[in-house]
C-alpha cells in the first residue's frame, strides 16, 4: 500500500516522506516535474479545478494508495470536504500539522 503526498516542487514533500519513512511513497504537483531516480510523480489538477477530487480518487485507486498528505492550504480544503467518500474506499485524507502546510 502506497502514501501520496502533495505539493511535489517543494522541499518540504521531500522532508515530510524522510520523515514517515513509508516503503512506497508517490509526490504530486499540478506542474510536470522532472525525472528524479527512486521518485514516482504524478501530475494532479489544481485544486480549485472541477475534476480534482475525481481525479484524486482515481489515481488512489489506480496506484492502490491508502493515505493522502495534502500540504497546499487549497488542497487540504476540498480534499477535507471529500473525506466521507475517500474513506468509504479506505483512503485516508492526513492533515499535517502547520509546520508541514504551505
Amino acid at each position: 500500500m502506497a502514501i501520496l503526498i502533495t505539493a511535489a516542487s517543494f522541499a518540504v514533500a521531500y522532508k515530510l516522506e524522510r520523515f514517515l519513512n513509508e516503503p512506497e511513497d508517490y509526490f504530486a504537483e499540478q506542474i510536470e516535474m522532472p525525472a528524479i531516480p527512486g521518485k514516482k510523480f504524478i501530475r494532479i489538477p489544481n485544486a480549485l479545478s472541477p475534476i480534482f477530487i475525481s481525479e484524486m480518487l482515481k489515481i488512489c485507486l489506480d496506484n492502490q494508495i491508502v493515505k493522502i498528505f495534502p500540504l497546499k492550504r487549497s488542497e487540504i480544503e476540498e480534499l477535507s470536504k471529500a473525506n466521507q467518500l475517500f474513506s468509504e474506499y479506505g483512503i485516508s485524507i492526513i492533515i499535517p500539522s502547520d509546520e508541514w502546510i504551505l
